[in-house]
């Protein structure tokens, strides 16, 4: 009898099985792949000030009298909230009272990808996506 069930359930629950399995799968791929995106846009404008670490110790940041963010912050990045990251990103850095040398990119950058960099920033500092409004 134990046999017939184990049989059973392998026939009628395998393809479901295997469609979370794959379901999972599809999803952390997808998920690297929206990150591999942005990354470049990151690393095209955001790199030379902010570094490859993220850390702000970008090759301009020797140079500059305001240093770059630290986006691997959690405590800091933490506080700052999704829209004021939008508008720094989007209208610069004088926007938001930081430093003018923070440029605007909003006639760059599409407002898609302003939106997949605030994700990514708090991606990266490991500081939480959910939606912090000021």
């Amino acid at each position: 009898m134990r046999m017939k069930f184990l049989t059973l359930i392998r026939i009628h629950y395998s393809p479901l099985l295997f469609f979370l399995l794959l379901s999972c799968s599809f999803g952390a791929w997808a998920q690297d792949q929206k990150w591999a995106k942005i990354e470049k846009v990151y690393n095209t404008y955001c790199v030379q000030c902010h570094g490859l670490q993220r850390n702000g110790t970008g090759i301009n940041a020797k140079f500059m009298t305001v240093q770059p963010r630290d986006h691997t912050d959690p405590k800091e990045m933490g506080k700052i909230p999704d829209d004021e990251i939008i508008k720094a990103i989007t209208n610069g850095g004088i926007s938001v009272q930081k430093s003018i040398l923070m440029p605007a990119w909003g006639k760059v950058l599409t407002q898609e990808e302003i939106l997949e960099l605030k994700d990514y920033l708090r991606h990266i500092c490991n500081c939480g996506m959910e939606n912090k409004k000021s």
